[in-house]
């Protein structure tokens, strides 16, 4: 198992208006576009990993990515739009 942490692979960006409140955030109009390609480069440098020697595995053998949503997924939070465009952008 290899854990790896990292940002929601669409695009969005964040306003901050004011430092204490939470930032307003953005998701472009076109925000799946690349998704697919980071997962698969993901993908291919786990697989040379678990595959030594493999400088490009084939696509079977590329181990299988798993997503954990640690955002906050509560209507009226911020968040929630990210979470809702990773869902359609990842399948």
């Amino acid at each position: 198992h290899v854990w790896r942490r990292g940002s929601v692979p669409v695009w969005w960006g964040a306003d901050i208006k004011n430092p204490a409140a939470e930032a307003a955030l953005r998701v472009d109009d076109d925000y799946a576009r690349g998704t697919d390609k980071y997962f698969s480069r993901v993908s291919r440098r786990f697989a040379r990993l678990a595959l030594p020697g493999a400088s490009n595995p084939p696509d079977d053998d590329a181990p299988l990515v798993s997503c954990v949503n640690m955002l906050r997924c509560v209507p009226g939070k911020p968040e929630l739009k990210l979470t809702e465009a990773f869902q359609v952008a990842s399948r």
